[in-house]
């Protein structure tokens, strides 16, 4: 004679409890997965609104270079074109050219013998020529 009918009753229940624990271990899992899933996307939100953000910054200093660079641009053309910019370039340089020739006429001329003794080109008692 076979399995009875309770034996086949007590498998199935056990099949039956075996298949409720997998299905609350999968719905854990799914929830576990749900969580996780949610925390992931917040990540990935405040990730998405930094970058926006440094994009955002990015163009910004971008606009602020572009119109630095213009107004560079416009700050030289009208100082090159200015005449009176160049004039007072001129004269300072004028100037400075008449420094230079004031200084070496004052200290003799460019070849002046000048030994830093100080004596500007007198002789000195030993340049005398001795009766020996």
């Amino acid at each position: 004679m076979g399995p009875t009918n309770n034996e086949y009753l007590d498998k199935a229940e056990r099949t039956h409890d075996a298949i409720d624990q997998t299905l609350q271990r999968t719905a854990q899992v799914a929830n576990e997965t749900d969580e996780l899933g949610g925390v992931i996307l917040e990540n990935l939100e405040q990730q998405g609104n930094t970058i926006r953000n440094i994009h955002t910054s990015v163009l910004n200093i971008e606009g602020a270079l572009r119109r630095s660079d213009a107004l560079i641009r416009n700050f030289t053309k009208r100082m090159s074109s200015d005449f009176v910019i160049q004039g007072f370039f001129c004269l300072n340089a004028m100037m400075l050219i008449a420094v230079i020739v004031y200084g070496i006429h004052q200290s003799g001329g460019l070849d002046s013998g000048d030994d830093g003794s100080g004596s500007e080109g007198t002789p000195r008692d030993d340049d005398t020529p001795s009766a020996t």
